[in-house]
Parts: C-alpha cells; sequence; structure tokens
C-alpha cells in the first residue's frame, strides 16, 4: 500500500526538487516527472511519483483539512 501526501514544488536542482508539505520542507527525487517551481505533486518517500492539476491539489487538500478538523 503506498500512502502519498502533496506537495507544492520550491525549488529545482537536477533531480531533486523541494516541496512545501503542510508543515515542513522535504527533499525529493523527481526522475520521472517534468516540473517546474509551483507545480504540485504527489510525494511518496523520497520521490514524486504523479504532477498534479493547482486546482485538484487545492480542492484535495482542502478537503483533507476539513476532515482533520471533523469533530
Amino acid at each position: 500500500m503506498c500512502i502519498t501526501t502533496i506537495g507544492k514544488v520550491i525549488k529545482i536542482d537536477n533531480n531533486k526538487a523541494f516541496v512545501q508539505l503542510k508543515k515542513s520542507t522535504r527533499e525529493i527525487r523527481v526522475d520521472l516527472l517534468d516540473v517546474k517551481e509551483g507545480d504540485y505533486v504527489y510525494v511518496s518517500g523520497n520521490l514524486g511519483v504523479e504532477k498534479i492539476e493547482k486546482k485538484e491539489a487545492e480542492q484535495i487538500l482542502n478537503d483533507r483539512e476539513k476532515i482533520g478538523n471533523f469533530k
């Protein structure tokens, strides 16, 4: 089973990218992706696994926030 999160690419250095997650920044590999700064990606461990459209990424992040605050 693969658990992913969504990160926003804030910097790219060759095949490495720094992504902003909810509360942290992580260095990931993006060898298999065509991404640029500002793009959103699904992240699993230290690997970017798929690029995701900004609108969809923002909707998923908002939905996760709502679920996380559900009481």
